[in-house]
């Protein structure tokens, strides 16, 4: 019966932390997304992207890959803090990992949305004799791949820093409240 039981909270744990997940990570998406299209002036997304301009879905697609890399980290360690049994003795201590996870999250897509945004001004910098809103705009494949691709690159150069920063703050927190 005890592993009945177990099983049982094991799948309601698992189908939680999958709509905390979709929910918390659609949401920084959605967000992430709504600022950079209103950093470009020039281009309107989604009316190309409904026009089938490939050149804005791939900038869209670094983009979003870009966010998704360095907000997982955060997403995990929120989607775990809510389930710890070592710091799920009292209602405070699980809303304080909560918010402590959540700050981290909001933390982290400020990180994200800021590396985007800093490495699409990069690529303007580095080309100077390409406007990379209008090439993007006019369909230009070449320039929204490499555009695409230092935004990952970024991305990724910052993604663990972020992720060890987040365990640091998580297990400094977790120790204050365990004692």
């Amino acid at each position: 019966m005890d592993a009945l039981i177990s099983l049982i909270k094991g799948v309601v744990i698992w189908v939680l932390e999958v709509v905390v997940g979709v929910g918390v990570g659609g949401s920084a998406l959605y967000l992430a997304i709504s600022l950079f299209d209103k950093t470009t002036k020039n281009v309107e997304e989604w009316k190309e992207i409904k026009k089938g301009n490939v050149a804005v879905a791939i900038l869209m697609m670094g983009i979003i890959f870009s966010v998704v890399l360095i907000i997982t980290p955060a997403i995990k360690h929120l989607l775990s803090g809510l389930f710890r049994e070592e710091i799920m003795s009292s209602p405070a201590e699980l809303a304080t990992v909560f918010v402590i996870n959540l700050i981290n999250l909001v933390i982290s897509l400020g990180i994200a949305i800021l590396a985007v945004a800093l490495s699409f001004r990069l690529v303007n910098i580095i080309t100077t004799d390409i406007d990379e809103e209008v090439e993007i705009r006019k369909g230009n494949v070449a320039v929204a791949l490499i555009t695409a691709i230092v935004m990952y690159s970024v991305a990724s150069f910052i993604s663990s820093t972020v992720n060890q920063a987040i365990v640091l703050i998580n297990q400094e927190v977790i120790n204050l409240l365990l004692g």
